[in-house]
């Protein structure tokens, strides 16, 4: 167990030093004489978002680990709006956030490749509190609101009138809860099993997944 520890230890830092001890750490290269003005302002701005903006080094910190003690490691980047009500004031932050998927939480299906572009479906597990589908619920119609209002404000929220909180977590889940000493099973039942799944199809008939 020690000699493992130590190994995971070794690659985990060699990993992370491999990759951002690397400036910049995505290169824009132009295609054309013409397009180095183009390149030159995507290298900023790719080196702006890769910190300050993605958060990425922090995101890779939990995915390295993942990749190297269970064989796979995964990143999302959604857009995220964080809203928190303070004695003061309310604190909202905005924009892409590179995350980490615990590898237990992505599902595909069976004999599935590495590049999720090429499935025709794959799924992301989010544990969610009470509170968390609160702020993404359909809102009602207010006096004197169009209806057209309120599906543009709606577009994006979800229906949870039928949500019921999980009876328990996934096996690799628990595992990591208990060896973490963060497990309970007050706090699991008090928690909502939502999968995020993106489809390829062809919705609109022409013999082409979109």
């Amino acid at each position: 167990i020690t000699l493992g520890a130590i190994a995971v230890d070794a690659l985990y830092a060699q990993a992370l030093t491999s990759t951002f001890a690397i400036s910049p750490l995505v290169t824009v290269r132009p295609t054309r004489a013409d397009f180095v003005p183009l390149a030159k302002a995507l290298q900023r701005f790719s080196n702006w978002m890769a910190v300050e903006e993605l958060d990425l080094y922090n995101a890779c910190c939990h995915a390295f680990m993942d990749c190297i003690q269970l064989g796979t490691g995964a990143l999302y980047t959604p857009y995220v709006h964080h809203i928190r009500k303070t004695a003061v004031r309310r604190v909202t932050d905005a924009g892409p956030r590179a995350q980490a998927v615990p590898i237990e939480d992505l599902v595909v299906q069976g004999g599935a490749t590495g590049d999720p572009d090429r499935l025709p479906w794959f799924s992301i597990r989010m544990w969610m509190t009470q509170a968390d589908l609160n702020d993404r619920r359909r809102r009602r119609k207010r006096d004197g609101e169009m209806d057209e209002d309120v599906e543009e404000r709606n577009r994006d929220r979800w229906d949870i009138t039928d949500f019921q909180p999980c009876g328990n977590v996934d096996f690799v889940r628990s595992a990591r809860e208990a060896m973490g000493q963060t497990s309970s099973n007050a706090k699991t039942k008090k928690l909502y099993e939502v999968h995020a799944v993106f489809v390829q199809f062809d919705y609109d008939r022409d013999g082409v997944d979109e």
